[in-house]
């Protein structure tokens, strides 16, 4: 359970730490700071987070029928690690190539961590309720550290330090696994 839990803090950590940054970063990065630049922003937010979330009917069946949920998670964190730095890099292409990156790395691992921490306990184990509980307090420490630490480094040496902060957050939650 402490790993699962410490690997879902750092994938939190990276989700929630370039979440509130990339609308932000777009219109200043590629739009010179315009409004003009904000429905593109916007709409580039957006399908990143529906695909997010999209990704992982994908990576649950990968999980189920291919690698399995441990190498799935592995896979996943690695993938999204990738693209936590390629978003860090200031081109536009790369910067999009980097959120699909996140993408199917996400897919990977979010819904294979939560599977792997139900099976942990047997139906019926009064113990698995608060394994949950646990976990999901991971999500919530991940989720706000995230935006003061990603926060910080973006403030102080600019967007894409939040990125390589997520980024390397992404490659701890590889220590445990």
């Amino acid at each position: 359970l402490w790993m699962l839990f410490m690997t879902e803090f750092w994938e939190r950590f990276a989700f929630y730490g370039i979440r509130w940054a990339l609308a932000l970063y777009i219109v200043a990065q590629f739009h010179g700071g315009a409004a003009t630049g904000e429905a593109s922003a916007n709409q580039t937010y957006g399908a990143y987070l529906a695909l997010v979330y999209a990704a992982a009917i994908f990576g649950g069946y990968v999980a189920d029928k291919i690698i399995g949920y441990q190498r799935s998670i592995l896979v996943g964190a690695v993938i999204m690690a990738a693209g936590l730095f390629m978003i860090a890099i200031p081109d536009e292409n790369m910067f999009k190539l980097g959120l699909a990156t996140i993408i199917a790395g996400n897919g990977l691992f979010k819904p294979n961590i939560s599977t792997m921490v139900g099976k942990l306990y047997v139906q019926g184990d009064e113990r698995r309720d608060s394994g949950f509980t646990l976990f999901y307090m991971g999500i919530n420490l991940g989720a706000m550290l995230a935006g003061v630490i990603c926060g910080a480094a973006a403030t102080a040496y600019g967007w894409q330090a939040a990125f390589v902060s997520a980024g390397i957050g992404m490659l701890l939650s590889l220590v445990g696994q």
